[in-house]
């Protein structure tokens, strides 16, 4: 008979079975449904609509009215939230942010406006994630179960809609929009985190039916993103036996499909002309030309696309295009990071891959325990692991709603005890203080 340590060392979470239903239920399911939708369907919106140059607006809007809903009563704003425990990050943010770019500003003369007006979005970005990950956390069990399914059948049709050409007008011509979605990768890292929470909580048959007919919207719209997606959630939540099954199961399948668009995002030839992979090629570029232009410390907080740093695939880029809107996203998160930050961009990026593959090892070893494990907590691991995607294959910038799941699931690992107290002790049950 194993002692309870050595249960605690064999398993990442032993969780007792409280009754989750009523857990918190501070907060409806219509506010968590709201905080959801507002942040990950609402930034794209004024680029699609309007032309945006970026999310920042639509994020602020949605800043907006999750604040007011708590201003007319649909959640409820107390003490209990313990608002001291988001001073930390914003103080740590405030001044690891002023003083690299002070430091920055020596190699160039940098955008003080645009760093300034960044930092302030910054700030506000990561007291709505706090505010997000506490409303959440008290909410009815039942009832974000509800919402998560409801999120994934919307992403269900957004993708259905873009497949048939069903879309609103745009401010410009985009290439396979998926209202509200400008591109199908944004609809891929936005529906990552609600793919892998489904197949982990699914039994296999429910599973398969995930990845496979997502996987079959990724041929269908062409997309690598959510191919990539599709192979974390299969990561997360399959059995070393089906990965196996599966994955020879897919080699004979491609085998008689014409996947000549994939195969092209994965050419790094220099005669290449395929615009995606152009954008990684540049993000690659990019990091090389920050670090060497500043010995590693980075060009500055938000000085992508504003410091004179001139990469050759930027030039073919915008012949092909006529657009160097990537030029400020670095076209994947951790080269944005890296360009911006040096030393410091690598760290993070470093931190967040640790959190990334801890978190699918978590997800694994829930498979078979998911209905003992709370939702709340499957969802903000699957934010963790999903992150992998927007870090080193597409991504928006710093301003996504993404990003803010992200930090809300740290804020709520830092509560949870995911990596400490529920590693220690086996009666540990996720989220208790």
């Amino acid at each position: 008979m194993r002692s309870p340590a050595q249960d605690a060392l064999r398993d990442p979470i032993v969780p007792a079975a409280p009754d989750m239903t009523e857990r918190g239920g501070a907060t409806s399911g219509f506010a968590m449904f709201a905080i959801l939708a507002l942040l990950l369907f609402l930034p794209p919106i004024p680029r699609f609509l309007l032309g945006a140059s970026s999310l920042t607006v639509g994020l602020i809007v949605a800043f907006v009215l999750i604040v007011a809903m708590g201003i007319v009563g649909i959640y409820r704003l107390d003490r209990d939230m313990r608002w001291q425990r988001v001073l930390p990050p914003l103080a740590v943010t405030l001044f690891v942010v002023t003083l690299h770019s002070a430091v920055a500003s020596l190699w160039f003369s940098s955008s003080v406006s645009r760093g300034a007006g960044s930092l302030a979005v910054t700030l506000v970005m990561i007291v709505i994630a706090y505010l997000s990950s506490q409303l959440l956390d008290r909410g009815d069990r039942k009832a974000f179960t509800k919402v998560v399914n409801t999120m994934s059948a919307l992403f269900i049709v957004i993708a259905a809609l873009s497949v048939i050409g069903l879309q609103p007008p745009a401010s410009v011509t985009f290439n396979k929009p998926a209202f509200p979605f400008t591109e199908p990768s944004h609809l891929a890292l936005a529906f990552a985190p609600f793919l892998i929470y489904q197949c982990v909580r699914s039994a296999v048959p429910v599973k398969v039916a995930w990845l496979v007919g997502t996987l079959a919207t990724a041929y269908v719209l062409q997309n690598l993103s959510l191919v990539i997606v599709v192979g974390i959630a299969a990561a997360c939540s399959l059995s070393g036996y089906l990965l196996v099954a599966g994955f020879a199961t897919l080699v004979a399948v491609i085998a008689n499909l014409n996947i000549e668009y994939f195969t092209d995002r994965l050419d790094f030839g220099a005669q290449t002309t395929n615009l995606s992979t152009l954008v990684y090629i540049q993000g690659l570029e990019l990091i090389d030309a920050g670090w060497q232009a500043t010995s590693g410390w980075g060009i500055g907080f938000q000085q992508l696309g504003i410091a004179p740093i001139n990469v050759p695939t930027s030039d073919l880029i915008y012949r092909l295009s006529h657009d160097d809107a990537n030029l400020r996203d670095g076209g994947f998160l951790a080269a944005k990071l890296i360009a911006e930050f040096g030393f410091v961009g690598v760290a993070l990026t470093i931190c967040a891959i640790v959190f990334a593959l801890r978190a699918g090892v978590v997800l694994r070893w829930i498979g078979a325990r998911a209905a003992t494990i709370d939702p709340v907590r499957i969802f903000a691991l699957s934010s963790m692991a999903s992150f992998m995607v927007e870090l080193f294959v597409r991504s928006v910038g710093y301003y996504s709603g993404t990003v803010i799941l992200l930090i809300s699931a740290l804020f709520l690992a830092m509560k949870g005890g995911y990596y400490t107290r529920g590693y220690a002790h086996p009666t540990t049950y996720m989220g208790t203080e």
